[in-house]
């Protein structure tokens, strides 16, 4: 990878030295432990505003760290117009430069199908990775730059989930940031989606929203 024209930023060091978040222990297979910080929803803002300041003109934005999809995303949106990278950790371990996807007819080039649920003034989107193998962990990266976002209604609270790499629901993010009224993510089997960007001022970077059954995994 050409560094270049790359600026490094470990969000994880800003999040140990400069927020005061926490730590928690996750258990691998091998009995090994690892230490990650305790990612939570009030530490969105203040590390956004950090970045702002810190990120510079005509870099390659490229974070360090272990971050749920939130705040990945709610990253790369930030530090637009600059391209951003995001490093997948273990198992599937690269590093992905996230583009900003069209909106339009889908293709299966990008190897992501959209299941879209509509709920009153929300949009819930579940993206599900295609692979030969059926791992998300087999997505490759290039796929991302023939991914193409299905035109759903403007001015909308936008929900997204799925099992899929960050560098995904991110692209996917940085696509409709300015297409709906707020994105907000869940990662995994979190019980709240948390809101990365917002156009509207009845939804603020950093809220939560409990998972609707209808969207429910």
């Amino acid at each position: 990878m050409d560094i270049s024209n790359r600026q490094f930023i470990d969000v994880a060091e800003i999040a140990e030295k400069e927020l005061g978040a926490e730590f928690e222990e996750e258990k691998s297979g091998d009995d090994h432990s690892n230490k990650l910080i305790k990612w939570e929803n009030k530490h969105l803002v203040p590390l956004l505003d950090i970045v702002k300041v810190r990120a510079e003109p005509g870099k390659i934005i490229t974070f360090l760290g272990h971050t749920p999809s939130w705040i990945d995303a709610a990253l790369n949106c930030t530090v637009r117009p600059n391209l951003a990278c995001l490093r997948i950790p273990p198992p599937i371990d690269l590093w992905a430069d996230i583009p900003t996807p069209q909106i339009g007819q889908t293709n299966k080039d990008g190897h992501v199908s959209f299941e879209i649920t509509e709920r009153e003034d929300k949009i819930c989107m579940r993206l599900i990775v295609e692979t030969d193998s059926g791992l998300f962990t087999d997505y490759e990266s290039k796929w991302l730059y023939r991914l193409v976002l299905p035109e759903i209604p403007q001015h909308r609270h936008l929900l997204i989930r799925g099992n899929a790499p960050n560098f995904i629901p991110a692209a996917v993010t940085r696509g409709y940031a300015d297409w709906c009224k707020s994105v907000s993510l869940r990662f995994h089997l979190e019980k709240f989606y948390t809101c990365a960007v917002s156009n509207s001022s009845d939804r603020k970077i950093g809220d939560l929203e409990p998972c609707l059954e209808v969207c429910d995994e």
